[in-house]
């Protein structure tokens, strides 16, 4: 039995995706700063919703624009959390706040897909769209840039705190952690949302 021909639009989707993926997890290894590392890890991660949307076009009744929904669920979360603290001063003498620090740490959690986040829900349901499609080495690839990204979070752990939040920044870190974890430990929600995209762009 031949393999599936692949599509021109699924080819282009994973070519643009997959150099992406490469690329920004190159660039993530590299940067001691914390801030560039997390920066690359978005782009990396935009590029896993790129490989959804490719399963999609290749496969319609595939589950990709559900994880490639999923996985921007995820990637939104993180950024609007990303964007409630700044990088602490080089000063060892830098006040520290678990709060400021907790967001930091869910921030890579879940851009990495590890639980209990939502990203990590976003990431098998993308490993599984890849590998109903028949892409298993895309599918070893995206798990490949995953395990890569852990080496810059460890290095984050070491780096200066951030400057603690207050106030209405404190409020809403609060909200987005709780929701990021709250959706990690009971998805349904969140898999109920993506599977509504996915539907409204199929009937479209």
């Amino acid at each position: 039995m031949s393999p599936p021909v692949i599509s021109a639009p699924a080819i282009a989707a994973v070519v643009v995706g997959g150099l992406l993926l490469l690329v920004a997890t190159v660039m993530a290894l590299r940067p001691k700063a914390v801030t560039s590392s997390v920066g690359w890890l978005i782009i990396a991660t935009f590029a896993y919703c790129i490989f959804g949307l490719a399963a999609a076009m290749q496969l319609r009744e595939s589950d990709g624009l559900r994880a490639a929904a999923m996985q921007f669920l995820a990637l939104a979360l993180a950024v609007v959390l990303l964007l409630q603290y700044q990088p602490g001063p080089a000063s060892e003498e830098a006040p520290r706040q678990g709060l400021a620090s907790t967001a930091r740490a869910v921030v890579w959690l879940t851009l990495l897909g590890i639980p209990p986040t939502v990203g990590f829900h976003a990431k098998v349901m993308l490993y599984r769209s890849l590998l109903s499609v028949g892409w298993g080495g895309m599918a070893a690839l995206a798990m490949a840039a995953a395990a890569a990204g852990v080496l810059p979070a460890l290095s984050a752990i070491g780096s200066r705190p951030p400057l603690p939040l207050r106030g209405a920044r404190a409020v809403f870190a609060v909200v987005v952690i709780a929701l990021i974890v709250i959706l990690g430990i009971y998805p349904q929600p969140a898999i109920s949302l993506a599977g509504l995209v996915q539907n409204l762009v199929k009937s479209g």
